[in-house]
């Protein structure tokens, strides 16, 4: 998903949570099929917000499972606060994701990178852009650099593997993945995706399928 907000946008891979404040507006895109669960919190039961910015974790198997039964037929009315509140408490101590991918707020900019996300067209280089932008190629990286604070080459890599969580969980295997997100091997994408996330695709697939099990 791509979340966006006034001043920030973010995705949310699978297996992530994301934390958004009370009376922040926000307007989330799906870039692929998803499947989500919204969990809402009543400020005047005095529960204590975790962040009065957007903040992106992982879903362990147990907050999974937690939220799962919050939604539950078979829950008992009067567990479900106590349940909420676990919830909470598990997630505002995990620690936040150090890596994200920052789009820009020009409109512009950020329309055309929505285009290369959705199509999955990891081939565009900064030229083919900055022409597109009516933009001379100097210029572009320039005001890239400014709106996301990394060159255009490094975001497509970070993008291309971004991306590559969400064709994991689906059950693509490694080659298929590493060729549709245009790296030259399959080592190639394993080395970067362990380098970005710390451990390897196949042990983040072992990982979704274990949380798609429990």
């Amino acid at each position: 998903m791509l979340v966006k907000t006034e001043k920030e946008q973010r995705i949310i891979a699978p297996m992530q949570a994301l934390w958004i404040p009370a009376q922040l507006p926000y307007a989330i895109a799906f870039l692929t099929d998803t499947r989500m669960r919204s969990l809402y919190f009543d400020a005047r039961v005095g529960i204590k917000p975790m962040s009065d910015s957007l903040r992106v974790i992982t879903v362990t198997p147990l907050i999974r499972e937690l939220m799962a039964a919050i939604f539950s037929d078979d829950t008992p009315d009067a567990l479900r606060s106590p349940m909420q509140s676990l919830v909470i408490a598990l997630t505002s101590t995990a620690p936040e994701l150090p890596r994200r991918l920052t789009m820009p707020k020009d409109s512009k900019l950020r329309r055309e990178l929505d285009r290369l996300l959705s199509d999955g067209a990891w081939h565009r280089t900064a030229g083919e852009l900055a022409r597109t932008l009516n933009l001379t190629e100097r210029t572009f990286s320039r005001r890239f650099e400014q709106e996301t604070g990394m060159t255009f080459r490094t975001w497509k890599a970070f993008a291309r593997l971004f991306t590559s969580l969400d064709l994991i969980s689906s059950g693509w295997s490694i080659k298929r993945i590493a060729l549709r997100l245009g790296f030259c091997d399959a080592a190639t994408f394993s080395t970067q995706f362990k380098a970005f996330f710390g451990v390897s695709p196949r042990q983040f697939a072992r990982e979704a399928v274990d949380t798609d099990s429990t």
